[in-house]
């Protein structure tokens, strides 16, 4: 029949192998289903071996050498065909499967270490809490209070640092805040053993986004841009918490961008403003022109929301500009008429050039024909 791993079947193949090393050597040529025993006989010792190995294993220690007789004695069952494996008493094969799982326990918790906020970290706490409670009761006996107890904390430490990983791009939204102070809330909740375990790193994250978020509201407050001296109170003590910040805490301020473009847009305003206040009395020279062709140009620079906060200097530039086209004009004119008077004179004084060049050669011509008379009475 088929071989099992019992006394009863050991004793059936110790029978068969007496009754056939009585044979005469030429009889036991004739024994047809000798190959049957033979099998028989090695699947029976490959199990035994396999078996004895098994309950052999001590008493459980965390050491290699445990280690060591338990990787021995898997070696030696996984070297068992599907059949001899199929005869292997659970029971045994029990004992190797609670020794490794209790093993692996023990390693997985020796292991998690140092608990940093990474994938590998929460990796080694998740392992070691699904094999701790793989355990029965009886094992979980076995292991160590101080070793469950620091797993726990980690399993703890990681509920935590999860929930602050999830506020790390919070906004500035009611929301937002209710979820920040509920972290803070976990996070105080731990035990002084829970709080040492916690990574620094983690810690300070929660507490830069304690302190960013009420920069963001304030930002968010700040509201459409005014060009009042109260808005700009609010925008310079704004920019100044700001600039109060950690490099790392303002890369956490999601809408620096509006803090950013209501100060630009404020400048341009104020620039403007400036400008064209700087405008004094117009008049035709240098420094008036390039006043007001400054001026124009900041005011260009501003957007229509922008140019309604100062709606009534657009009409005092427009007045300079008018003046100043009219003084331009004027000094045109001026300069025309002063053109055509240096003309007219040059005209004049080339005129009375050419008469007098005239009657000085008649009164030549005229002393020329006195002398040639009374050079012809002597003659």
């Amino acid at each position: 029949g088929d071989v099992e791993y019992t006394d009863a079947s050991k004793t059936l193949i110790d029978i068969a192998n007496a009754a056939y090393d009585a044979l005469d050597d030429d009889l036991k040529d004739d024994v047809a289903n000798y190959s049957k025993l033979a099998q028989a006989n090695t699947d029976y010792d490959k199990v035994d071996e396999s078996a004895i190995k098994i309950n052999n294993i001590p008493a459980f220690e965390y050491t290699t050498e445990f280690k060591d007789i338990i990787d021995s004695a898997r070696e030696t069952y996984d070297a068992l065909t599907p059949y001899q494996k199929s005869i292997m008493p659970q029971p045994i094969y029990q004992k190797l499967l609670d020794a490794e799982a209790l093993y692996e326990t023990f390693d997985s918790i020796c292991n998690i270490g140092v608990i940093e906020n990474t994938k590998e970290s929460k990796k080694h706490v998740k392992r070691a809490k699904e094999a701790y409670d793989a355990l029965n009761d009886e094992q979980k006996a076995i292991v160590p209070s101080d070793k469950v107890e620091y797993l726990l904390n980690a399993v703890a430490v990681f509920d935590v640092i999860d929930q602050v990983n999830s506020v790390k791009n919070a906004g500035y939204s009611n929301e937002d805040r209710e979820k920040i102070d509920a972290v803070r809330t976990s996070y105080n909740g731990l035990t002084n053993a829970q709080k040492e375990m916690f990574p620094k790193n983690t810690l300070d994250m929660l507490v830069n986004i304690e302190t960013v978020y009420p920069v963001m509201v304030t930002i968010n407050q700040l509201g459409k841009v005014e060009y009042t001296s109260e808005y700009k109170a609010k925008l310079d003590s704004t920019k100044e918490t700001y600039d109060s910040l950690k490099e790392i805490q303002k890369a956490l301020v999601r809408n620096f961008v509006v803090l950013s473009v209501d100060m630009q847009s404020y400048k341009r305003v104020d620039d403007a403003y400036k400008a064209i206040e700087a405008i004094d009395k117009v008049k035709y020279n240098k420094e008036s022109r390039e006043n007001i062709e400054e001026a124009r140009r900041c005011y260009n620079k501003l957007n229509e929301d922008e140019k309604l906060l100062i709606t009534s200097e657009e009409e005092k530039l427009i007045k300079a500009e008018q003046k100043y086209q009219k003084a331009e004009h004027n000094h045109g004119v001026a300069m025309g008429w002063v053109t055509a008077l240096s003309i007219i004179f040059g005209l004049v004084i080339v005129s009375t050039g050419i008469w007098l060049l005239i009657i000085l050669i008649l009164k030549k011509k005229k002393e020329n024909d006195q002398k040639d008379k009374k050079k012809a009475k002597k003659a």
